[in-house]
Formats: C-alpha cells, structure tokens, sequence
C-alpha cells in the first residue's frame, strides 16, 4: 500500500485589488501544512482560475500567479512538474466565441518551461497527464472551460410580446436592440468534448502499461453534477453540460477521484449512475477545494488529499483546511469511502477504541507518529492494524486488557511502526531516522533501561531463530514485564505475517530455508497474491486464525501455505504471550481464492471420535485399567505443587488435604432414567482456571507442566517441583473406559472462581459452567460407566491399584460403595513398610546417589524421609529357577519394562531390587510404561553398587546384632548379588566384598578344622590360607574312606585359586550345577543317613556325584584368560580297584554298609559328598578306557583342585539353609586319619 500527498488548491483569482499578495497567501498554506504535521506534499493541483476575470490593470496577474507558484515550489522542494495546473473559466479571455488561453499558456510556459509545457500539454485542449509509478498514481487534467455568447431568453421578451401599445415593427425594434446588448455578454459554461475524453485517456495508458494497478484521478475546474449544496443557493447553469458522456466515460476508465473547482465551495461527494446496479465499483468521488481567493471572503478552503494505491483499503483520506478571513478555524478529516457505522463495533477496530478510550493518547499518537511515519504509511500500516484488529477483536479478555491502559495500545502500534521501519532500513539499505523517534516515545513508556535494550533486540529480530531467541530472554529475564512483552510479541507475530505476503515473501523463503522441494523465482511471489485480498480471521471455537488471500499461481500457493505453516509452529514458541493476553489462538490455516487453477491446500486434523481411541486403544496402553493411574498421577502432581506452593510462603498442607480419594459407587441417569456405575477421582490440588482447561487440560498433547506457564509459576512461587506428568494426554486415557465425564475444579488462586467442566462424549465438544459458591480447592474427575461402549470390572480396578503404587508418596484411598462402603488403604511407600532387616537401601536425591547407613534402614528412617531410591529385598529361598527382578517405578509407580539396560542388575531367585527413581531422572514412552532412557547422569549402577555394599559391609560386620536369627544362607545370596553385579574392570572390589564363609585351618599333618567366619578377605565361600591345605583335605578325606588308597603327586602346587576359577564362576559353582536337579537335596537328608547306622543312600550319592560331573563341565580360566595346560601336574590314586566294585555293587544292591566315620552330622555329610566326587572321577575314567576297571586314578592338580573347592563349597551351601548367624559362633568341624 502506498499513497500520494496532494495539496489541492482552486480559484486563487490572482488580479483583484482585494486579494492576498501572493506569498502571503503561499505562507497561510505552508503554516497551516506544519501546523498540522501534514508535510512531505508530493504533488500540487490547481484547478483553475489562477487569474480574476474583472482583474485591477495595475497589477500584473501573471507575475502575481508566477510568485505564488514558486514560493510554493521553494518551500515545499518540489519540482515544477509536480503541480498540475488546470484552467478555470476566468483564465481565458472573452474575445471570441472560442477560449483563449494566451495569457494563461505565457505563465504556464514560463513556470515549468517551454518544453517541458509543450510536450505535457495539449496544444488543442491543454490536458495534461502525469503518472507517479511508485505511488501507483495516475492523474489526467482535463479543460472544461468553454465560453459563448449570451442569448435572450424568452422570458425576458414575453413583457415586450404582451405589450398592446406597440406595433409589431416597434415590437421588432426593441428586440433587435436588446439582442445587439445581451451578445455584448460572455456566458460561460462547462464541457469536456468527447475527442478530449478520449485522446487524454489515451495518452495516460500510453504511460502506463497496466493502469488497472493505478488509482486514477481526473481534475478540471467545473463541477458536472448539480449538487444540492450549490443548486439551492446559487441555481446552477454553469455545470458541464456533458456530464452524462463524461461520468461515462469515467466509470469506463475506472477513476475513482475527481478534483475541481469553480463555485468556491468545498464540497464531497459520490457520484454514479445507473451503472452502479451492475458495477457497485463504478462510483467515484468528487472533491471540491472551495477557494483562497479574497481576504474578505468569509469562508475560505483548500486540502490536502492522501490518494491511496488500489491494493488499500480505502481510496483517500482528506484533510480539509477552513478560514474565516485568515483565521484557521480547524481541520476537517474525511475517510474515503467512509466506514458504515452498522458494521462497526467498538472492539472491531484498533484505532476506533484507542481514540475512544485515550483520546489525549491517541490524538499524540495520530499527530506525532503516524502523520509522521511515511515509510509505515507507504507499507500499508492501516491495512495492517485492520487485519490485527480482525485478528485479535473477538477475544474479549484482550480488548478488556486494552482497555484497563493506554499502554497496551501503544505498545502494539509502536511494535508495528517500529517493525516497519526496521525491515524497510534492512531490505531496502535505506537510511530511516524515525526509528530513533520511535525509540523516544517507548523510552517515555519504561523506566527499567536494561529491559529497553533487550525490547529493541525483540523489534530488531527479523529472522525466526533470532526472534524465538530474544524472545525467550525477555520471558526469562523480565518476567514482571510479561504482559508488555506480549503485546509487542503479538503485534509482530501479526505485522510479520502481513509483511511477508505484502513486501517480504521471498526474502522470507530464502532466510528461513523452509523445509519444500519448490524454488521460488524471483519477483513472482508477490504479483501472484494481491495484498489487497489479504485478511485476517479469527475463530474462537477452533482456536485458530485464518488467512485468506486470492492466488494466481499454484506453486506461489504452496509456497504462501508453507509459510503460514512455518508461521503456525512460531506460535508454538510464543504462546505464553498469548495466553497472558487471553488470546487462545493455536493453529494458522490459509483460505486461498484460486484464479484459474486446479490446487487444494488441507491441513491434518484431527478427528476427535478417531484420534481418541487411538491415543487411548490397544496401541498405547497394553490394558484399560491404565485410565485409573493417568488420572491418580495427575492428582499426585496437582497435590505436590500446591504443597510446594504453600511450602515457599512459609505454610503447610494439611495432612488430610493429600489424600487421593477413589469413590466408586452407583447414581442415577438424569437421561436414561436408569442406574449406572461411577467412579470418581478426589485430590486437593492446585486445582484448574479456565485459561489452563481451555489450553491444557482439553487440549490433545499440550501438557502444562512442560509449558513456559508452568515454568514462569515455578520462578513466580519460588519452587522447583518436577512432576510426573509429560505428554498431555494422560486425561484422555479416561475414554477407553467411558464416553461421559464431569469435572469439578477451583484453583488455589483466591481470585478463581469454581468451575463445572460437562464432557458429553469424546466427540470433541465440552461445557463450561462457573461455580461460584465452590469453595474448596482442587479436583473432582467422575467417570460414568456405559456398559455399551465398556464394562467395568471393578475388583480389577482396585487391584491394578495395589499392583501399581506400590511405593506412592501419597496415601490412596478407596471407598467402595458397592461393598457396603468399604474403604481399603493404601498407605505411602508401602513396599518399605513391612521389610525384614536382610534388605538395603540406596537413597537417591538431587540427581545424585546418596549414603546412608544400614542401622537407618534397618530403624527405617527412609520410608518417609527419602521418597526415591534403589531397594534390594531378600527373601527366603524359593525352589523357582527364574530369577529375582528388577522393579522399575515412576515416582513409586511400577513400571512395565525398561528398554535401557544400564540400572539392570542380576539378582538371585529369591532377591527383588527396586529401582523408584523421579520423573525427572526417566525418559518415558507415550504409554508411561515403559523406560526409555534414564536422564541422571550422576546416577550409575556402579554407584548403585557401592552404596548397597557398604550397607552390606557393616551387616556382616554387625551381623550378630542385627540379624542374629536370619539364616547363613541370606547372607550368601547377598554376597553371590555383589559379586554377580560387580564391574568387571575393578576385580579387587571381589576381595573387599564381606561375606560369611568355610574357613580352612590345618593343625598338623592329617588334622583339619573346619569354621565359619566373616572376617577373611578372599573370594568365595572357602577361605584357606594355604591353598596346598584344601588339596591336602581331600585326599584325608579319600584315605578316611578308602584306607588302601595310595597318592603320588607330580609337580608342586603354588597357584593360588584365582588361577583356576573366577570369581562368579566361584560363588556360583552350586547354584549353577545343583538348580539343574529336579528336588534339592538340603542337610535333612544327609542327617536321616547319619542317624540310620550310617548306611548310605546310593540315589543320594549318585546324584550328589552329578552334581560334580555338571560343575566338572565348567571352562575355568587363568587371570590372563588362558586355559592351564591341565597335565602339568599329576595326581595318580592307586589300588581303587575293591572301591570300585564296592561302587558296582551299591548300584546292583541299592544298599552297601560302607563304615564312615564321623563324629558329627557336619563330617557325615562332607565325607559323603566326598565320597561322591569319587564316584564321578571313576565313573568318568570308566566312560574313557570302555568296561575296564580301571587300577590307577590320575587326575591334573586343576582338575583335584577344583574338585576340592567344589566338595567343601557344596557343604557350606548345605549347612547355611539351616544355620543362622547366632550358630556359627560355635560351629566347628575336625577332620583327621
């Protein structure tokens, strides 16, 4: 949109003795002009009468007409093409039946100069025409002067006809002489011949290629309508008489603007005729400038005309300037074409409400910037602050706003001129000194300067990134200026979205790179989208804003519609500001006006009846009952960040105000007049207004707690709670298992009255009705079962609930009306409430893994002072061969499963670890059942481990104190989970482990004791300071039993055990082998054998035997990974040939009385188990030399030695099922030949 300044002067009468000097009249002009801040004139258009027709012969008319024109030009600094100068019926001398103009064509050649006159100038008619490209400004000056002489009238000869005194000769007489007289007269008229009409429109379309991008204005001194306002007073004879051809003639060439003179009148006013039926555009309207003739005449007039390009949404606007005498008496405005007050609301334009509101404010405004601002008057400023008014009238909370302060108002304005001039400065590389006035007026608005600077970085950030970046800053830093950053936000989201589609479009494609496979060539953006169709709509329902435009091209439509999308997703950035100002705008869709192409746009929508079983069916949730932990959830996070709150001004919530309440009961349908079921969610959170249930919790995906509003609440109120809440969808999850839902709130905020949310079904639609009696804070969520769409298992429901919190911050309860109000809690952290003193307990707080001691746990200080953290819970054992699990909660919520491995720890069968950890420390999927990532990075399984082991360390220590009754077997388990889980690239952690074990003490040759102790540093379950000593048992062992036994060893041994066998395979040697057997075999069954005349079970030996024969298939490696060669030392057995038999025949007899000796059940069970590593080594050689028995018995020292371990480690394992720690002290086993 640009527009051209005219001044518009007629009928200055230069030559009467009573008129002005000249530069008298030329300064009344100027000083009215910047009195009025209406400067930056353009053009000058003089229609007519330059000179008096009755003129003073003592002065000379033309040099006065001469002076006049160049103190105009001087002062104005405008060359003398810029005045269009048109004659007047006096310009012209009555000598002739045809004009002559000599006089007036001499000033006219002098003033602009001899050729520059010939040329622009009609030699025949004097029509001119002049055409400014930028402005898109056309103007024709025409001649309407002709001149005739006068003629009797018969009126004025009827008193001589009806005389009867005279004769007809008399009679002739007098007339003739009367005749002779009245020619002696001039009377003149208007006409504008038909060859002028047509030769001077010609001669403009010769300048102007496509005139129909023009605003053409005709000018000519006579008017051609009989306006009421001249023919009531004046009569009127002296119109042009053609005027039917000429009004034609001008609907045909599309003038819009017609400027004359003649009856010194000022006068506005359309025109048209018939043609208006078909063509309402074919009206135009006529401006007469009045004159500035006579310094005694009464009233006196010129004006100035902003004539508008076609793309505007006006024609003109004219400042009309009256005198009385030289007094200026005001200013007079006029719209072109005015604005029908019918269809104007006071809310519905910007301008309009401003000056009603502030009309001191506005009328500075007015006055001060925009009769100022050319730059923003040339890029179409009041079409754009009438499509911000579209945009953003409908919202009633934002025109409220406005209203409450002026300051509002100038900040959008402001913001738009401000942006205007900046985008000009930096596209266009021109220099523009109103930015600094523009800084002054804002300068006046703000006392906090470091504020100033960062606005000015927002005005000033023309690219998206940029934009998003300062924008953020402002919202960080200066928050207690929130509102007014919003203001000036909105106003250049809007001016932005106007600017591309009517300056900057293809300089907006290129600079934001937007994401399409379609080049745009140059210049062809902005010739396809005609600005003037350009309009803004917004629609409160759907929360959006439409742009509609017509469009000649379809590539520049896909072009324009990826554009409003990018715009779409800037909104995702700044709709905080949005909301501050209650403007609930979400989505941007184009509406395109095609012109002669076959190209549709359509966004994805969302179909709410569709999208809702999606997001919350079988492809989300593995099971309905889920609806019932979203919305618990939703509670929990509601009830701790009104805690928080309460917290951080120095005030508590009552303990019984976090309770979750679930009613489940039976009501009735107002409807269907029948029962149904309902359940219903009760917390006393913070509760919801109406802003947060209108953007968060109706909205799909839009989750409050990661929106900037919940992050401005946080800093606000002084918190940093990290809720559970993520994707915005949980509330939805409620329509897998119903169609109808009721929702009461009131927020915590005194000011926010109660509100009743009515969601009929899941269709998309939902009431909202204001509660003001509700005083209590918080949430109401009722569910109504419709057996149609699902039925309600509620025994499942209440289950799931157990299931699912098991180590929830907040007490649940659930009050079952259908059973006779029965209420069942569920009290917090519950899983820690009933542990026995064998589980651990690793705290975690503050993105880190914090110690705590195992005396703490055991007095169980963290149930409620630490509300995350790692629990290892240890059970008796169980005759399960799957593994112990691994438990995963959200905030005390069990999870499904964890994709991410790093926290997965292996646990024996009776052992279950719980790893509760914050929302804020999980990466969740869409369900909330399954963990992503872990986010803590100071949270490490290494750590995890650490912590547990040192509770561990001062368990065993103080074992006999705190667990005196607990079984050996528990601390082995414990032991085998620390060795099992420890890091693998610090082995030396395995000899820092504490654990109970079998140690091994030689007294002399062939003398052995046997304890249990908790104090060696080792690795495994059997602790011997000389490694020879274990070998050195066994073989005692075999002699004890077969007294011809003779033994030669080859080699020495000095390995320590670690060369054999590492440490996991060590503490697993029997859970390993032992799990495969179909029943245990515990210390019971040895103890029948012992008391039954030591008769020994040959099952019993033959399937302890195969226990050695699994554990013998184990790969054991050195420190260095390589396997020992396993013949460099030998150990031969000799003369076990009766042994032998005596095997063969247990096998065929069941039973064999093989004399053991033993002192104790304890030795009666080692004896045996050596006996039965016996069996294997023969049944073994057996299976490699055939049916030969076999005389002599080698095996390799790694073989005997692993061997060895594995008798005295499936002894301890046998003995600690049944021993506690309170029995150990005074356990003890002598073996001896």
């Amino acid at each position: 949109m640009t527009k051209l300044r005219t001044l518009h002067i007629s009928d200055l009468h230069f030559g009467r003795a009573s008129s002005n000097k000249p530069e008298d009249i030329a300064i009344l002009i100027l000083e009215a002009i910047e009195t009025h801040n209406k400067e930056n004139i353009n053009c000058v258009i003089i229609t007519g009468d330059l000179f008096d027709g009755r003129p003073d012969k003592s002065i000379n008319k033309e040099q006065f007409t001469l002076d006049f024109l160049k103190v105009l030009q001087k002062e104005l600094k405008l060359s003398s093409e810029d005045f269009i100068i048109i004659p007047g019926n006096h310009d012209l001398k009555r000598v002739d039946k045809n004009p002559d103009f000599s006089e007036y064509n001499k000033v006219l050649e002098r003033f602009y100069n001899k050729d520059y006159y010939e040329e622009s100038f009609d030699s025949k008619y004097l029509f001119t025409t002049k055409v400014y490209p930028d402005k898109k400004v056309a103007i024709v000056g025409l001649n309407s002067c002709m001149v005739e002489t006068s003629q009797l009238d018969n009126s004025e000869i009827k008193w001589i006809t009806d005389l009867k005194t005279l004769d007809e000769k008399q009679k002739e007489e007098i007339i003739t002489s009367l005749q002779k007289k009245k020619e002696e007269e001039w009377d003149d008229y208007g006409m504008i011949s038909k060859e002028q009409l047509r030769n001077a429109f010609k001669k403009l379309t010769e300048k102007v290629e496509n005139i129909e991008e023009y605003t053409v204005v005709a000018c000519f001194h006579h008017h051609f309508y009989p306006f009421p306002e001249i023919y009531s007073k004046y009569g009127d004879s002296s119109i042009i008489r053609n005027f039917t051809d000429v009004i034609e003639k001008f609907q045909k060439e599309n003038v819009k603007i017609v400027l004359h003179g003649h009856k010194h009148m000022p006068i506005i006013g359309p025109v048209t005729n018939h043609n208006y039926l078909s063509d309402p555009n074919s009206i135009f309207y006529v401006f007469s400038a009045g004159s500035l003739s006579h310094k005694d005449e009464t009233q006196r007039s010129f004006e100035i005309i902003d004539i508008f390009s076609p793309d505007s949404d006006r024609i003109s606007d004219v400042f009309r300037f009256n005198y009385k005498l030289d007094s200026l008496q005001g200013l007079e405005t006029f719209r072109i074409p005015p604005k029908n007050d019918n269809t104007q609301h006071s809310i519905a334009e910007l301008y309009n409400l401003f000056r009603v509101e502030y009309p001191e404010e506005f009328k500075l405004y007015w006055n001060d910037i925009f009769e100022q601002d050319d730059i923003s008057s040339n890029n179409r400023i009041e079409d754009i602050i009438k499509n911000i008014s579209l945009a953003i009238s409908p919202f009633e909370e934002l025109i409220k706003s406005l209203r409450d302060s002026p300051i509002g108002f100038q900040l959008i304005l402001y913001a738009v001129h401000y942006r205007l001039n900046y985008l000009n400065k930096q596209y266009n590389k021109g220099k523009n000194n109103f930015i600094t006035i523009l800084k002054n007026y804002l300068n006046v608005l703000f006392e906090d300067k470091n504020y100033l600077v960062h606005l000015y970085k927002l005005l000033e950030a023309n690219r998206a990134k940029n934009f998003i970046t300062e924008y953020e800053k402002l919202c960080a830093d200066f928050s207690k200026y929130k509102k007014y950053t919003a203001y000036v936000t909105v106003a250049l989201f809007l001016v932005d979205l106007y600017s591309v589609f009517s300056k900057y479009g293809e300089i907006y494609y290129k600079n934001e790179r937007i994401n399409a496979n379609i080049k745009l060539k140059e210049e062809t953006f902005h010739p396809n989208i005609p600005i003037s169709t350009f309009r803004l709509e917004s629609n409160i329902d759907r929360r959006s804003i439409s742009i509609h435009f017509k469009c000649s091209d379809p590539t520049i439509h896909k072009i324009a519609v990826l554009i409003i999308k990018d715009f779409e997703k800037r909104i995702t950035k700044i709709e905080d500001s949005f909301g501050v100002l209650g403007l609930k705008l979400y989505y941007v869709f184009p509406k395109v006006e095609r012109n002669n192409y076959d190209l549709d746009n359509l966004n994805f929508e969302a179909y709410i009846p569709k999208l809702l079983p999606l997001l919350t069916g079988d492809n989300l949730y593995k099971r309905k009952e889920v609806f019932i932990r979203e919305l618990i959830q939703n509670s929990l996070d509601a009830i701790l960040l009104r805690e928080d709150i309460l917290r951080a001004k120095g005030q508590q919530l009552d303990d019984d105000l976090k309770i979750i309440k679930i009613e489940i009961g039976i009501d009735n349908n107002p409807v269907a007049n029948k029962e149904r079921t309902f359940i219903r969610i009760i917390d006393h959170g913070v509760g919801m207004d109406r802003f947060k249930v209108e953007r968060y919790f109706t909205s799909i995906g839009r989750s409050f707690y990661k929106s900037e509003d919940f992050e401005e609440l946080q800093k606000n109120e002084n918190i940093e709670y990290k809720p559970i809440s993520n994707f915005g969808i949980g509330f939805l999850s409620a329509f897998m298992v119903c169609k109808e839902i009721d929702v009461i709130t009131k927020s915590y905020e005194d000011s926010e009255k109660g509100l009743k949310i009515q969601i009929p079904n899941y269709d998309g639609c939902f009431f909202i009705n204001e509660l003001p009696e509700l005083k209590d804070v918080g949430t109401i969520i009722t569910l109504y079962e419709d057996k149609q769409h699902y039925v309600w298992n509620i025994d499942n429901i209440v289950q799931y609930i157990e299931d699912t919190f098991i180590d929830f911050k907040l007490e649940i309860q659930i009050k079952n009306n259908l059973k006779g109000d029965q209420i069942k809690r569920i009290l917090p952290f519950n899983i820690k409430r009933n542990l026995n003193v064998m589980n651990l307990f690793c705290p975690i707080e503050e993105d880190k893994v914090l110690p705590m001691p195992i005396d703490a746990v055991i007095q169980g200080n963290h149930i409620n002072q630490c509300s995350y953290g790692v629990l290892l819970t240890i059970n008796e054992r169980n005759d399960s061969n799957s593994k112990g699990e691994v438990f995963y909660l959200n905030s005390g919520i069990a999870l499904t499963q964890s994709n991410d491995k790093s926290l997965d720890f292996e646990l024996p069968n009776n052992m279950n670890l719980y790893c509760n950890l914050p929302a804020s420390f999980i990466e969740l999927d869409v369900a909330r059942e399954t963990i992503r990532r872990f986010k803590g990075h100071n949270i490490s399984k290494r750590e995890i481990w650490g912590d547990l082991c040192l509770q561990n360390r001062e368990l065993v220590d103080r074992a006999l104190e705190y667990a005196p009754t607990i079984r050996l077997s528990l601390f082995n388990d414990l032991y085998k989970f620390f060795i099992q889980n420890a890091d693998k690239k610090t082995r030396e952690y395995h000899y820092n482990i504490p654990r109970f074990h079998l140690k091994l003490t030689k007294k002399k040759d062939k003398q052995f004791k046997l304890s249990i102790n908790n104090s060696d540093e080792g690795v495994g379950f059997v602790y011997s300071k000389d490694n020879k000593d274990l070998i050195e048992l066994i073989l005692t062992l075999y002699e004890s039993l077969f007294h011809r036994l003779e033994v030669n060893m080859q080699g020495s041994i000095f390995q320590e055990i670690e060369e054999f066998v590492s440490s996991k395979q060590m503490i697993n040697i029997v859970q390993d082998s032992w799990k495969f057997e179909d029943r245990r075999y515990d210390i019971r069954h040895f103890k029948e054998r012992y008391f039954y005349d030591n008769i020994f079970d040959y099952d019993l030996l033959h399937r302890t035997s195969y226990y050695f024969s699994r554990a013998n298939k184990l790969r054991f490696y050195s420190k260095n990974d390589e396997i020992k060669n396993e013949n460099s030392i030998i150990l031969s057995l000799s003369n076990i040939e009766q042994e032998i038999g005596r095997f063969h025949r247990m096998n065929n007899e069941k039973y064999d009385k093989i004399n053991i000796d033993a002192y104790s059940e304890y030795e009666y069970i080692l004896k045996c188990l050596a006996l039965a590593s016996f069996m294997d080594m023969i049944d073994r050689k057996e299976q490699t030399r055939g049916k030969d028995t076999p005389k002599i018995l080698e095996v390799s020292l790694k073989e005997f030695y692993i061997m060895a371990y594995n008798i005295l480690t499936l002894f301890y394992e046998i003995i600690s099922d049944k021993m506690t720690i309170e029995k150990t002290k005074d356990f003890s086993i002598y073996i001896r030949i």
